[in-house]
């Protein structure tokens, strides 16, 4: 119905499993028009994780359409193993909002601090039901401690404890956006006997670009997020809290990125999360041959090096739309 009145070639999902997508997608398919997935939840790098991910796409059917346009090869190949999509239907394509960034970050300036007359420590939160998909955690669960909370607290109570020891350096937590999040993480710091009115180096912000605040930081905290490749793509050292609930039978298997930590500067505590940034504010230089392994990292999760992730995606859609052209 809708093409009598605006011609269209194609009809495009975000996800696998967004459940609004799924009958646009299968009334696309009855009526003869291609139907292409660009599917944005490709993060997943623990083996249960990226399992969870086909299973859940599985619930509502194999793959429907003419295209499965992903980010990395390692999801690709989960989906194809798991009877979800054939090979011959995937596409590898990368995080096209990456483009502009990955050649910055290779930079000469990309890697470092942008004209600060003080040191920047960034903090990139994270939900509750972060990496937690297949024990069906909500970003943000009504039961609170179904999550991980006590890496919440502490992680986030330690951090602003060091702003506090700190006044010379600046200390941002940076949200994807407010409300709860927010609130939950002022509450930490209140219960913790801090006065964020009493912190005017300690800022928590929801608002901004992740990576203007990456450029900026001398070092960048992060947990179970892409913003730790992005991070060391840019040359930051990163340094990642790795306590609470991480060795907890419901959460073990479902900390991201947990086989290349030996890549980052890992704090087991939260004494030991403020004394790695401490000696980071010293030294922030990242060895070459740790680096180089960083950026095979992000290239192998997150996409290519060129920044030709939106092209890729472009010439993608441009064939199928040729395709049903000619049908």
């Amino acid at each position: 119905v809708y093409r009598r009145y605006i011609p269209f070639d194609v009809v495009i999902g975000t996800s696998v499993w967004y459940r609004q997508d799924i009958p646009w997608g299968a009334a696309a398919q009855r009526s003869g028009v291609p139907y292409v997935i660009l599917h944005k939840e490709c993060f997943k790098p623990e083996p249960l994780q990226s399992t969870t991910s086909a299973r859940k796409a599985l619930k509502f059917g194999t793959f429907m359409g003419e295209r499965l346009l992903v980010h990395n090869q390692p999801i690709a190949e989960t989906f194809i193993r798991h009877g979800y999509v054939s090979k011959e239907q995937v596409a590898i394509c990368g995080a096209m909002r990456m483009d502009l960034y990955v050649k910055e970050a290779l930079s000469s300036t990309g890697s470092q601090s942008r004209n600060r007359v003080r040191p920047l420590v960034t903090y990139f939160s994270f939900t509750l039901g972060m990496g937690l998909d297949d024990r069906g955690i909500n970003p943000f669960p009504t039961d609170l401690s179904l999550g991980w909370l006590e890496l919440f607290r502490e992680s986030h109570a330690a951090f602003a404890f060091l702003a506090k020891e700190r006044s010379d350096v600046d200390f941002v937590i940076k949200t994807k956006w407010h409300g709860q999040w927010t609130q939950l993480i002022e509450q930490n710091i209140s219960e913790a006997g801090l006065l964020l009115e009493e912190l005017p180096n300690l800022k928590i912000v929801s608002t901004g670009t992740a990576h203007d605040l990456i450029f900026d930081s001398t070092v960048v905290c992060s947990f179970a997020s892409t913003t730790i490749l992005e991070a060391a793509l840019a040359g930051k050292p990163v340094v990642i809290p790795h306590f609470g609930e991480v060795e907890k039978p419901d959460f073990r298997g479902r900390v991201k990125l947990l086989s290349s930590y030996d890549l980052f500067d890992i704090a087991e505590s939260t004494g030991t999360f403020k004394s790695k940034i401490e000696e980071r504010l010293k030294d922030p230089s990242v060895d070459p041959t740790i680096r180089k392994k960083q950026i095979d990292l992000f290239e192998l999760w997150v996409g290519p090096l060129d920044g030709s992730s939106l092209q890729s995606y472009v010439n993608e859609l441009k064939i199928v739309a040729r395709q049903e052209m000619t049908t």
